[in-house]
């Protein structure tokens, strides 16, 4: 039947759309749930950074704080032995956190380096003869304070920071310059002390404000990407100046939070779209049964009444709108269908119907249409007929192949005998119900002449 196909089509199209929209339903839910678990880990990671930039503060400041006793002494005994001196910087080496290396300059040349061993080279240098040490050695003193310098690259490997604390011989007023104190501070053993390998196991780290410029100085740890996409920023501050810290996400920002809670919602929707496109095919299937058979005869699998009338209906609508095409309407009827069900029983009679149906089927071309349409009664619709002629060679050719050959059922032989009325639509029937009255009387008719 044509509307079949259509109304098949339409049910795919519909459940399609249907499961496209809980398919879309579902990934919107779920990257909607991504956003809420990557903001919960985005917060735990603020927190994180606070405290990273607390510790980074604490350990600079401890050290510092270590390191400007020794600054303190000197002050009190300017003119001490350096004997003395080597036993206090390796009481604050021991004493500080990540302080790898002490110096005293007098009047800004390097007079002392503790530990002597492998720095022998670098004493008795002048500041001032090295531009990118005397910058800082300047800004300490202009200062009055301690200055934090770099980070710089170790030549044994790895980064270090250079503390310069001015030491005046008359404090509170630091107007007798004596020199300069300078200690380097392990960089790499900073930052893991604070965490920072830790926090970069689930986010991207990056700072900036080399020679403690801030927030406005270059980047010397991370990426310029970090701080375009940072979710969490934080200011360590030093006595003067101090660097920026920011975090930004990363593909395992979501690697403490169980497999579970990350796809939930996918493990939901898709069970509930699984249990209901289960639903869906079992509702679908006993739909086409159902449909299937309301339009078809369950005894010979032939359309009935409903689909032949529809079919009917259809190129009754084609033949008008075309006029060069017509069709034809034959109506077969089995004589004595009834003394076969009184002699043999019903089912010799059902068997005659089935075989009858098929044998009709077999002679007729595939754009034909055959129904049964109640006892022992068929109807033909025939499209593309060409005249009478053409329509009385198809009616011999079914006569011939229903009653040449008896139906065999049991021991039995039953030959059939059927009446045959047919019309060819014309302008003369203005409805379907006008040429099924008339393929009916001729049918009668000859029945008639039979009988």
């Amino acid at each position: 039947m044509p509307s079949g196909s259509s109304k098949q089509w339409s049910a795919k199209v519909v459940s399609f759309l249907f499961f496209l929209a809980i398919v879309s339903a579902i990934e919107f839910f779920h990257a909607k749930q991504l956003t809420f678990l990557k903001n919960e880990s985005y917060s735990e990671g603020k927190k994180q950074l606070s405290i990273i930039r607390s510790r980074i503060e604490a350990a600079i400041v401890s050290d510092m704080y270590i390191l400007n006793n020794f600054s303190t002494l000197v002050t009190i005994n300017p003119d001490g032995e350096v004997k003395n001196w080597d036993k206090i910087a390796e009481n604050i080496i021991q004493d500080g956190f990540h302080i790898r290396l002490i110096g005293l300059a007098k009047d800004d040349i390097l007079n002392f380096v503790y530990p002597m061993e492998g720095n022998e080279q670098i004493l008795g240098i002048n500041y001032r003869d090295y531009p990118n040490q005397w910058e800082s050695v300047e800004i300490a003193r202009n200062l009055g304070n301690t200055f934090i310098a770099g980070p710089f690259e170790l030549f044994q490997g790895g980064q270090a920071l250079i503390t310069r604390t001015p030491i005046f011989r008359d404090p509170p007023f630091n107007q007798d310059y004596w020199g300069v104190s300078s200690a380097v501070i392990g960089l790499d053993e900073l930052f893991e002390d604070v965490g920072i390998g830790k926090i970069e196991n689930k986010y991207e780290l990056a700072i900036r404000g080399a020679n403690s410029s801030g927030k406005d100085g270059p980047v010397f740890y991370g990426t310029q990407d970090v701080f375009d996409n940072a979710f969490a920023t934080e200011q360590v501050s030093f006595p003067y100046g101090g660097w920026y810290l920011a975090l930004s996400g990363s593909e395992h920002v979501l690697m403490d939070v169980p497999w579970y809670r990350v796809q939930a919602v996918r493990l939901v929707g898709y069970s509930i779209m699984l249990v209901l496109a289960i639903a869906f095919m079992t509702i679908y299937r006993l739909y086409l049964i159902a449909d299937s058979r309301s339009m078809h005869d369950e005894l010979t699998m032939l359309p009935n009444r409903r689909y032949f009338m529809y079919s009917l209906k259809q190129a009754f609508k084609t033949t008008q709108k075309q006029r060069a095409r017509t069709f034809a309407v034959v109506n077969i009827d089995l004589d004595g269908f009834k003394a076969i069900n009184d002699t043999f029983g019903h089912a010799a009679g059902d068997q005659v119907l089935v075989e009858c149906a098929k044998r009709i089927k077999s002679e007729l071309r595939g754009s034909d249409i055959v129904a049964r349409i109640g006892g022992d009664e068929f109807l033909v619709l025939l499209p593309r007929i060409i005249d009478d002629q053409h329509v009385s060679s198809i009616v011999a050719k079914l006569r011939k192949v229903i009653c040449t050959t008896p139906v065999v059922y049991e021991t039995h032989s039953i030959y059939l005998r059927i009446s045959v009325g047919w019309v060819i639509h014309n302008n003369n029937y203005d409805d379907v119900d006008a040429l099924l009255k008339a393929a009916d009387e001729k049918m009668y008719e000859q029945k008639r002449q039979v009988m």
